[in-house]
């Protein structure tokens, strides 16, 4: 489920909105870029256990891990996302200045497929928001979240 607001008829997106849902075991792919890093984290089945890969732009040398589940508890965090607030793309962009990364989550469940989103952070990055189309949320989720998933296999318990 994507909550979205597009065109004339714009629908408002009340403070506690889920604007994404879906089941932890249903996510069979996960992909973040920020800067020079790309995670990678794929499963064959549902609710099995993760391959994770990180990729480096910059020349440090990748990482290739396991992981369980639930990423180490990362997953629930991303599989339902909630609105502290909407916001205008030009919110977004003034209050939260931090070009943080791009989330792209796969659904073995869902026939359409998810819209990426870009994460963006307030300077401090103390607040994230999360734009998606037309559509910008500040969203409730923790800012260390993204900041855990940069670690890579050291975050998400990788063996």
């Amino acid at each position: 489920m994507i909550a979205y607001t597009s065109g004339s008829r714009r629908a408002t997106i009340e403070p506690g909105t889920t604007v994404f849902a879906a089941e932890d075991d249903g996510i069979r792919g996960l992909t973040y870029r920020a800067g020079t890093m790309t995670l990678i984290v794929k499963r064959d089945g549902q609710g099995g256990r993760f391959d994770v890969e990180v990729r480096y732009g910059d020349g440090r040398p990748g990482q290739h891990c396991d992981a369980p589940p639930d990423l180490s508890g990362m997953l629930p965090r991303l599989t339902e996302i909630t609105a502290k607030r909407e916001l205008t793309l030009e919110q977004a962009a003034a209050q939260f200045p931090v070009q943080a990364g791009i989330l792209q989550l796969e659904d073995q469940v869902t026939a359409e497929p998810i819209p990426p989103f870009a994460v963006r952070a307030t300077a401090d990055r103390s607040a994230i928001a999360l734009v998606y189309g037309d559509t910008a949320i500040e969203a409730a989720i923790d800012p260390k979240t993204f900041a855990r998933l940069e670690e890579g296999c050291a975050a998400l318990g990788g063996k």
